[in-house]
């Protein structure tokens, strides 16, 4: 008698099978169940690769045994469990999955930061060119202030007297000049 459909068959069941054609294609259930197939790369569970790794024509899986059909189709898309292999691959595709997500998190915060520190930067571009502009207007200041000086001292070595130089004046808020 066939074992529950929810399991594979048993090596007693199989070995009990009288039809060379039916017994082919149990082992073949199994081996490709439990992803050790001979004929067919592991992982491919169509009715095909049943049929090839049992070494019978699909069309004989289909007439012939539909029962073994439907309880492969049963095994493979309800009761059977992840290969070891599958689980490790399940298992290092969730930690990469997880590296990746902290990685596009550190790539987004490295994002704002290069964009604050582009913003400092030219901003102290700005500062650095504001105040070149400064240094050369002192520095021109500072030149007509010592050609008046020049001046100045000149005048005074060949006359005696003091040179007065006026001042500008300043209104004060009731609008009255203040010296």
């Amino acid at each position: 008698m066939m074992s529950e459909i929810s399991q594979v068959p048993t090596p007693e069941e199989i070995r009990k099978e009288s039809d060379p054609g039916r017994r082919a294609v149990m082992e073949a259930i199994v081996r490709i169940i439990e992803e050790r197939p001979i004929v067919v790369a592991r992982g491919k569970r169509t009715f095909t690769h049943l049929a090839l790794e049992a070494g019978v024509s699909r069309h004989v899986l289909y007439q012939k045994y539909p029962d073994l059909r439907d309880w492969f189709e049963y095994l493979r898309d309800h009761a059977s469990k992840p290969s070891a292999v599958e689980e490790q691959l399940a298992s290092d595709l969730e930690d990469l999955r997880a590296k990746l997500q902290m990685s596009e998190e550190l790539a987004s915060k490295h994002f704002e930061a290069m964009h604050q520190w582009k913003g400092l930067a030219e901003l102290l571009i700005r500062a650095v060119n504001v105040l070149e502009a400064e240094k050369r207007d002192a520095e021109l200041r500072a030149e007509r202030l010592q050609v008046r000086l020049d001046r100045f001292t000149d005048t005074r070595d060949s006359s005696a007297s003091a040179v007065v130089i006026p001042m500008p004046s300043v209104l004060a808020d009731d609008g009255e000049s203040r010296n």
